[in-house]
Parts: C-alpha cells; sequence; structure tokens
C-alpha cells in the first residue's frame, strides 16, 4: 500500500504534425469514468472536424480503457506513456487531423505516443497523498497526549468538536493507521475510541 500517487492538476495541450496529419493531444484530470466522459464530450466539440478521436486513462480505483477509434495500437500506444509516467486519475485524448498520407501502424504508434508524451510533459504534475480520515474520541486530560501521537504518525488535525469529551477529525497517511492506532491504545489506556472515515487523497 502505497501513501501516494502522481497526477496532473489542471489540463494541458500540444500538437504535433506528422507527414501533414495534426495531432492535437490534451491532458486532464479525471477521478472517475464519468469525468472521462465530460472530457471527451468537451473536446469533441472543439475539435469537431477532426478524423479521430483517441484516448487513454487510468484511474486510481484501478479502471482503465484505452480507445484507438479506428487508429490501430494508437490507444495502447498513448496509455504506455501513461503508464511511463506513473500517473494515475488522468486522461489523454488525442484529436487527429488528417493530411491525406497513411502513417502505418508502426507511425500511427510513434506519432500518438510522442503526442502524449508531449502533452504530458507539458502538464503540472504533482504527487497527491493518500490519507486516512479518523475520528478519534478522546477525554480533555488526554487531548495532548492524542495530538502528539497523531503529530508523530504524520497525521494532521482537521477539526476538533468539543462536547463532554473531545471529538478530533484526523487525516492519517494510510500506511500508518494500524501503528497509530496500536499506540494510542496503548498510551490512553483504551481511553480513546476510533473510527474511520471516508478515504482521503491530498
Amino acid at each position: 500500500m502505497k501513501d501516494s500517487y502522481r497526477t496532473v492538476s489542471g489540463a494541458a495541450r500540444a500538437e504535433l504534425a506528422v507527414r501533414g496529419s495534426r495531432f492535437v493531444a490534451r491532458v486532464r484530470h479525471a477521478e472517475s469514468e464519468a469525468d472521462v466522459q465530460e472530457a471527451l464530450r468537451e473536446i469533441r466539440l472543439l475539435e469537431r472536424h477532426a478524423t479521430h478521436h483517441v484516448f487513454a486513462y487510468r484511474l486510481r480505483s484501478g479502471a482503465c480503457r484505452s480507445f484507438d477509434d479506428g487508429e490501430p495500437v494508437a490507444g495502447r500506444a498513448m496509455l504506455r506513456r501513461l503508464d511511463a509516467a506513473s500517473l494515475l486519475d488522468t486522461v489523454v485524448i488525442i484529436s487527429r487531423y488528417f493530411g491525406g498520407k497513411k502513417l502505418g501502424i508502426g507511425g500511427l504508434a510513434r506519432a500518438y505516443a510522442a503526442a502524449a508524451a508531449e502533452a504530458i510533459t507539458a502538464s503540472n504534475v504533482e504527487t497527491r497523498m493518500l490519507r486516512q480520515l479518523m475520528l478519534v474520541v478522546v477525554g480533555y486530560a488526554d487531548q495532548p497526549a492524542a495530538i502528539r501521537i497523531i503529530d508523530r504518525h504524520g497525521g494532521r488535525v482537521l477539526e476538533r468538536d468539543f462536547g463532554e469529551r473531545v471529538g478530533l477529525r484526523v487525516a492519517l497517511p494510510r500506511t500508518r493507521t494500524e501503528l497509530f492506532r496500536a499506540e494510542l491504545a496503548d498510551a490512553l489506556h483504551r481511553r480513546a475510541a476510533v473510527s474511520d472515515l471516508d478515504r482521503g487523497a491530498r
């Protein structure tokens, strides 16, 4: 299990000309297949006279797909570029304007891979942390010790709620959750209540 992953933020565009054909490549952040479809609809409108719209994506959920749109092996060549850059939650869409000269299967693969690589290079690539959101409930006297343990495991207190006890909404690196639970239980003699909330990425 990893604590982080690489993705792009925002959008990037690159253009490549090969033997009269134009390859307009775009890279977008996408966290779901619905995001991918939305990006495709937008780009098909922007490039409505293009001959082909080829795409590839890989999501953090494990979903991935490449679509050639009549261009043999083009989508797979683009997916390999995504994987070479270790990008998740990312879609590459290339619109080709046919220039009249056929490139052959090898030429197509090279052209699409090169256009995808240029768009990825133009992208803002960032590393996002994978964190487990947790609710930690402790007594007022135990709050300082709980916060020290949270800090020691690389966690952050996002919110505090004060009632009969103190509720701490915490974001913790996923690989540290079991050690954190064990140390908290040992230090506070099981006076703390800990529950998992939704997982998040930062």
